[in-house]
């Protein structure tokens, strides 16, 4: 698996990207795609320079080059030698101290005033959400910030947060914007009359479209909009194959017949 420096190096800060924002990273892209992810070895982190280049391409590559990574965010990243090489060093408060970069606990007694909340969360939209919609508690932790969320709880929720910033809460809580996304979707990526997977979404980037479905239930969708679901699709299809099949041998047997007289 290329790393992201080597991406980059070779004019592919594109794909660098796009496996850090919409494929969870390096090592779960790599996972996916058969690729062998690059092991340190035991011995690597003894010397604080390797930890510190880790940290800071990790941090470039979640989107957040000055922000400590949390602990949470580097283990969903699978990154275990990043979380003991930390540890090694005397914790996440020490580390990010001699690398410079902000540590978030800091920011949760912040974040109680609404200006320095607000300016936080609109980068992080800019950054990693939909513009003019307010992000959900899944996506904020996806990004290792719960002290964002932390931070709308304390200025009342999602509804009153939304509502002062003139968000909108969530796009796909409205039925119609699901089942229209759903059909462009298909249209595009799909089958004709078939409800797409989790993995269709996920593979072309559209966690937040399966998220909508879910809300209301795959099964539940399907039906309101007239779409087979994979499972039922392909055994109309076996159904479809079998009576062909018997029409054929009829057909076969009947010929062989006539041939007799």
């Amino acid at each position: 698996m290329p790393s992201q420096r080597e991406l980059r190096a070779a004019g592919r800060g594109d794909l660098a990207e796009a496996i850090s924002k919409f494929h969870g990273g390096f090592r779960e892209a790599a996972k996916r795609l058969g690729f062998t992810p690059r092991k340190k070895k035991d011995f690597f982190y003894d010397s604080f320079s390797n930890l510190a280049r880790e940290l800071y391409s990790f941090a470039s590559e979640v989107g957040e080059e000055s922000v400590m990574p949390s602990t949470a965010l580097i283990q969903a990243r699978g990154r275990t030698d990043l979380a003991a090489a930390i540890r090694k060093y005397n914790g996440m408060s020490k580390v990010s101290q001699r690398l410079g970069l902000q540590y978030r606990v800091r920011t949760r007694e912040a974040f109680k005033d609404w200006d320095i909340f607000r300016r936080s969360l609109v980068a992080f939209i800019e950054r990693h959400g939909t513009a003019g919609e307010i992000p959900s508690c899944r996506s904020l932790t996806n990004f290792g910030r719960s002290d964002l969320y932390q931070g709308i709880l304390h200025h009342g929720g999602p509804r009153a947060v939304s509502d002062r910033m003139e968000l909108k809460r969530n796009f796909y809580q409205d039925f119609h914007n699901v089942g229209k996304e759903l059909l462009d979707f298909i249209k595009t990526h799909g089958t004709e009359g078939v409800m797409p997977t989790e993995n269709d979404f996920l593979e072309i980037g559209r966690s937040s479209l399966n998220l909508g479905v879910s809300k209301f239930g795959h099964s539940h969708v399907a039906q309101r909009l007239g779409l087979s679901e994979p499972l039922q699709s392909t055994q109309i299809a076996l159904d479809t194959l079998l009576q062909r099949s018997l029409n054929l041998w009829e057909y076969c047997e009947c010929d062989g017949d006539t041939e007799e007289r």
